[in-house]
């Protein structure tokens, strides 16, 4: 998506924030984000919008339909109403990506994958929490996974840091350095 486009997905959900922005819950950003995940990849979704349409009321029936369907938050209505009005819909997919991003931001959290193998303790998940809050001062949200790969190592991934310390990523570094002296 190009620039002048994400800075109009970035002022839909600033906009929709600064009226609504009390109405919307942690909670209703894992719904919006994963109904983005959803259009994302079946874009086609959002194409029935552009149809031209002899009855009115079929577009609103249509937006109730995604809202119901995907359990979305009744507070987001407004937005894909004034989205469907302005025949910008097909920006929802990446306004919703925005909006969760500025929602995150607004409440100081971070949302964090964490791969380890094994999994961690519940006693070990808080520890590394606490280590990942004093390096972002964020409160940090976790998602876990268990991957084989890392070898007794940790790896956590935000939309915009990474960090690991495993094995694997001495392995790397390791063939990083004897590929780099020939």
């Amino acid at each position: 998506m190009n620039q002048e486009y994400s800075l109009l997905c970035r002022r839909y959900a600033t906009a929709f924030l600064n009226v609504y922005g009390d109405k919307i819950s942690l909670e209703d950003c894992k719904v919006l984000r994963s109904a983005g995940d959803f259009l994302g990849s079946h874009r086609s979704i959002l194409a029935f919008f552009e149809l031209p349409d002899l009855r009115p009321d079929r577009h609103q029936q249509m937006i109730d339909l995604l809202v119901s369907h995907f359990s979305l938050p009744e507070a987001i209505k407004p937005l894909l109403f004034l989205l469907e009005k302005q025949r910008q819909l097909w920006l929802l997919v990446e306004v919703l990506f925005v909006l969760v991003e500025l929602y995150l931001q607004r409440n100081n959290l971070m949302i964090f994958s964490v791969e380890s193998f094994p999994v961690l303790s519940s006693e070990k998940l808080e520890d590394f929490k606490k280590f990942l809050h004093r390096q972002t001062k964020k409160d940090i949200l976790c998602r876990l996974k268990e991957n084989k790969d890392l070898i007794a190592g940790i790896r956590a991934q935000s939309s915009s840091l990474l960090w690991e310390y495993s094995i694997e990523k001495k392995l790397r570094e390791a063939r990083h350095v004897i590929h780099e002296q020939g």
